[in-house]
C-alpha cells in the first residue's frame, strides 16, 4: 500500500488558516451585496476618494485665486458651487477641502489607535500596577469631552495642521485604551491563553499570536468609526478659529467663512456642509458594517 504523506502541523495550519481567509472574505463580499447602506457607504467614499486624488484635475480654477469682479457670485454654469466674498470658486475649494479634511481625520485616527491600543493590550495583559495606572489615566482623560479636551491641547501647543491631527489624536486615545483593555481583559481569561504559558509562550508571544487576533476586530470597527467622528472634531476647530488657518480650503474652516453671510448666500455653507456630511454619513454607515462582520451576534441576525 502507498504510504500516505503526512504534512507539517505548520504547514496544514497555513493552508487552513489560509482557506479560513479566503472564505472570509468571500462571506463578507456576499454580506456587503445584501447589505443596502453599505453599498451607498461605498459608493460615496467611492466619489469622495476619486474626487480626492483627481482634484486638480476636476478643478475649474485655482482654489485660492481672489476675484474682485465676482464677489459672492450665485451659483451657475460658470460657477458650480458660487463664490465667496473674495471671489474664490467655492467648487474648487471644496475639492480641494477633502485634501485637507480625510488625511488629518484619517492620520488623527492612526494615531489615536496606534497609542490607545498599545495602552489598552498592556494594562488589560499584563494586570497588577501597570493595570492600575494605565486605567486611572484613561478614567481621568474620558473625564474630559474629547472636543475640550482638543482644545486644551492646541492651546497648549499652538494652531497648526500638525498640532490639529495631535490634538484630534490625543482626545481620541483614551477611547481605543478602555476598548482594547476590556477586549484583553475578556480573551486573557480564556483557556486557551493558560495552555499556551503552561507550555512556554512568553509574553511577546501570547499578545502577537493570541490576544491580538482575537481584538483586531474591534480595533478595525472602532477606528472606521472614528474616521468620521475625527473629521467633524477638526472641522469643529476650524470652524472656531483654532485648526486649519485660511486660506485654506478646509471644510471647517470655510463653514466659519460664511456664516456670516448665510442668510444672503447660504451656498458658502451648503456645500462644504454637504460633502461633511456625505463623508462622515458614509464611514458610519461602513463602519456599522463591519461591525456586523466581526460581530457574531449581529452577523446571526
Amino acid at each position: 500500500m502507498p504510504m500516505e504523506t503526512v504534512l507539517p502541523s505548520e504547514t496544514v495550519a497555513v493552508d487552513r488558516t489560509g482557506f479560513l481567509r479566503r472564505r472570509g472574505t468571500i462571506y463578507a463580499l456576499r454580506l456587503l451585496r445584501k447589505s443596502p447602506g453599505a453599498m451607498v457607504s461605498v459608493a460615496i467614499l467611492s466619489v469622495i476618494l476619486f474626487v480626492t486624488t483627481f482634484a486638480p484635475l476636476l478643478a475649474t480654477r485655482d482654489p485660492g485665486k481672489v476675484s474682485a469682479g465676482a464677489p459672492v457670485h450665485a451659483p451657475d454654469g460658470a460657477f458650480y458651487f458660487g463664490t465667496d466674498r473674495l471671489g474664490r470658486d467655492v467648487y474648487s475649494r471644496v475639492l480641494f477641502g477633502s485634501r485637507l479634511s480625510l488625511p488629518i481625520g484619517i492620520l488623527a485616527v492612526a494615531f489615536s489607535l496606534t497609542v490607545g491600543s498599545t495602552v489598552g493590550l498592556a494594562t488589560g495583559f499584563f494586570g497588577g500596577r501597570v493595570d492600575a495606572i494605565g486605567a486611572r489615566l484613561i478614567d481621568i482623560m474620558l473625564g474630559f469631552p474629547s472636543l475640550m479636551l482638543a482644545l486644551l491641547i492646541i492651546t497648549m501647543f499652538g494652531i497648526g495642521i500638525e498640532n490639529v491631527i495631535i490634538a484630534v489624536g490625543i482626545s481620541g486615545t483614551p477611547r481605543f485604551a478602555r476598548i482594547v483593555r476590556g477586549q484583553t481583559l475578556s480573551v486573557r481569561q480564556n483557556v486557551y491563553i493558560e495552555a499556551a504559558r503552561a507550555i512556554g509562550a512568553t509574553g511577546p508571544q501570547l499578545l502577537r499570536r493570541h490576544v491580538l487576533p482575537n481584538v483586531r476586530g474591534a480595533i478595525i470597527v472602532l477606528g472606521t468609526l472614528s474616521v468620521g467622528g475625527a473629521i467633524l472634531q477638526a472641522s469643529a476647530l476650524g470652524f472656531l478659529g483654532l485648526g486649519v488657518q485660511p486660506p485654506a480650503p478646509e471644510w471647517g474652516t470655510m463653514l466659519a467663512e460664511g456664516k456670516d453671510l448665510m442668510r444672503h448666500a447660504p451656498w458658502l455653507m451648503l456645500f462644504p456642509g454637504m460633502m461633511l456630511f456625505l463623508t462622515v454619513i458614509s464611514i458610519n454607515l461602513l463602519g456599522d458594517y463591519l461591525r456586523e462582520i466581526f460581530d457574531p451576534r449581529l452577523r446571526s441576525r
